[in-house]
């Protein structure tokens, strides 16, 4: 029997890449991705593209620019923006749901 957390995690730990330094986050349950891992909007789509596919969970009202804002240029963000957290929980709970279950 597969191990959803673990699966997931491993699967969140391989998109962070190489860390060039001895202090790479330990990715937790807890552990918020937009936020904590230093993700590009790209970079989480096809995150989450892997995980919708590897994981036969169905996208239902998931929306990427809930989570990410819009690219304004290099390192620019509008601080006018409202994005939601984005948790490695949350993907644990849609896996076993088998849809997303968050808005």
């Amino acid at each position: 029997m597969v191990d959803i957390n673990k699966a997931i995690i491993d699967l969140v730990n391989n998109h962070t890449g190489i860390s060039l330094t001895p202090w790479k986050k330990k990715i937790t349950p807890e552990i918020i991705i937009n936020l904590e891992l230093g993700f590009f909007k790209e970079e989480a789509e096809e995150l989450m593209d892997n995980f919708f596919t590897k994981f036969n969970v169905s996208r239902n009202q998931f929306r990427i620019n809930s989570y990410f804002q819009e690219n304004l240029g290099f390192f620019k963000r509008n601080s006018d923006a409202k994005i939601s957290d984005l948790k490695v929980s949350m993907l644990i709970e849609s896996a076993k749901a088998g849809q997303w279950l968050f808005h």
